[in-house]
């Protein structure tokens, strides 16, 4: 890569190809893998430096970016293969290419903080950090030349093994080593608005996640839900019980609020966007006094949590074939304006 060849290209000469080879019975859908892998405790560095192979034979293929992207997210990166990369322990040693897919894969924002809005694959592996691809060049390299660096893996998938053990070593794949490549990350390419939506945006799919409400796949990032205006009888804000995180009450979570505001009002507690919408809170049936409490550790547990890699939010799988322009155009509509909560 980065060659000529479209997705459909692709299918076309594989499903030809494989005509000539008649030791081939399988009965799989082209491009399709049905292998058992490794458990999920069982992804040592080893393993994890033969899936980086069968990753640079894509990415040294001849393939362009849209079916180098859509074939590695599809039918490389399945839900068993991401799980278990999501799994990993934060420390261990991650090659580089590996790294790269795992981070186009999920909406969790790269270094920088965010993903801006005109960041293509190309641009971020390529440019940002610094994965060379093999250039095939139409004045340089004959069709034969791209069915030969095709075949390795119609090799893999005629094997059946995303983990082939007989692929050889690929162009490029030493400095994909753990540790090898040195790159700058990008701060300036980010901007604050940008890191805090991408901020916003993790919280609110973490507080989903707690209650088992978190979608599998997003097309896009999640967004801080429309902000609800505080009804005149009630009391200033300044008095409120605020709530944050997984200890918000469900319908506030449920629409992707960043805080759940209590007034202190005499009355059963409510929050504000409860009696707006006139809904039933699960505040309803506790005290203040136990409301100010969870309110009080919420905020101790907030300051005091660490990052669990293992809960990314995942892209849908019809990313990849969408513009890569419209990737994470989400992540900068939400913005401290937009977060809810009568103040």
């Amino acid at each position: 890569m980065v060659g000529p060849w479209t997705y459909e290209d692709t299918g076309k000469y594989y499903r030809e190809a494989v005509k000539r080879r008649p030791s081939f019975s399988g009965r799989r859908d082209m491009l399709q893998f049905t292998d058992r892998l490794p458990s999920t405790d069982d992804w040592t560095l080893p393993v994890l430096l033969q899936l980086n192979r069968t990753l640079r034979v894509l990415y040294n293929g001849p393939f362009n970016w849209d079916a180098f992207k859509k074939i590695v997210m599809q039918h490389i990166l399945t839900d068993d293969v991401l799980d278990a990369l999501k799994a990993l322990p934060e420390d261990e040693q991650i090659p580089h290419l590996v790294q790269l897919v795992l981070d186009w894969a999920c909406w969790d924002a790269p270094k920088e903080g965010a993903w801006p809005r005109d960041l293509s694959m190309r641009r971020y592996f390529v440019k940002w950090r610094r994965c060379e691809p093999f250039y095939f060049e139409a004045d340089t390299h004959t069709d034969e030349d791209m069915e030969r660096a095709a075949d390795l893996f119609l090799d893999i998938w005629m094997a059946n093994d995303r983990l082939h053990a007989a692929t050889p070593v690929q162009f490029g794949e030493e400095k994909d080593f753990p540790g090898f490549t040195v790159y700058r990350v990008r701060d300036e390419a980010v901007t604050d608005a940008e890191r805090l939506a991408a901020a916003q945006s993790k919280e609110l799919y973490l507080n989903l996640q707690a209650r088992g409400w978190a979608p599998e796949r997003m097309d896009e990032p999640l967004q801080v839900g429309a902000s609800v205006a505080r009804p005149a009888k009630l009391p200033p804000p300044a008095g409120d019980i605020v709530i944050c995180g997984p200890g918000m009450c469900a319908q506030c979570i449920k629409k992707r609020y960043l805080e759940c505001r209590v007034p202190q009002d005499g009355g059963k507690p409510r929050c504000v966007a409860c009696r707006v919408h006139k809904l039933g809170c699960e505040h309803k049936g506790k005290t203040m006094d136990a409301l100010k409490k969870q309110a009080l550790e919420d905020d101790s547990d907030s300051r005091e949590a660490t990052p669990d890699p293992s809960q990314r939010s995942q892209r849908s799988g019809s990313e990849s074939v969408v513009s890569e322009s419209n990737k994470s155009a989400a992540l900068t509509n939400a913005s401290a304006d937009s977060v809810p909560g009568p103040s």
